[in-house]
């Protein structure tokens, strides 16, 4: 089960280093929870806010993992592939613009 954490850890950060390349070329955030935390928080918030993210996610599916651990990794690895198709939409609207 360590390989789907280390991707969505790994997807996560990417998620935040795609998205502050895609605002170098004019991007702008189409997420409006991150927008609101961007606006009134900066890039602090959206950091601290991810971090959270994580933290809640690693109690929640160790919790759920104890109990039903097939369950707790095809839900990672289901989070994994959402973060990809949004650190690659991230990288097109950085490159398209």
């Amino acid at each position: 089960a360590r390989t789907p954490w280390a991707l969505y850890v790994a997807l996560q950060v990417g998620d935040v280093l795609s998205t502050l390349l895609a605002f170098s070329q004019g991007s702008v955030e189409g997420n409006p929870l991150m927008a609101a935390l961007l606006a009134h928080g900066g890039l602090g918030a959206v950091l601290a806010f991810k971090i959270l993210a994580v933290g809640v996610a690693w109690r929640l599916l160790r919790f759920i993992g104890a109990r039903e651990p097939d369950l707790a990794t095809r839900f990672l690895w289901f989070m994994a592939i959402i973060f990809l198709v949004i650190v690659c939409s991230n990288l097109l609207q950085a490159v398209v613009g």
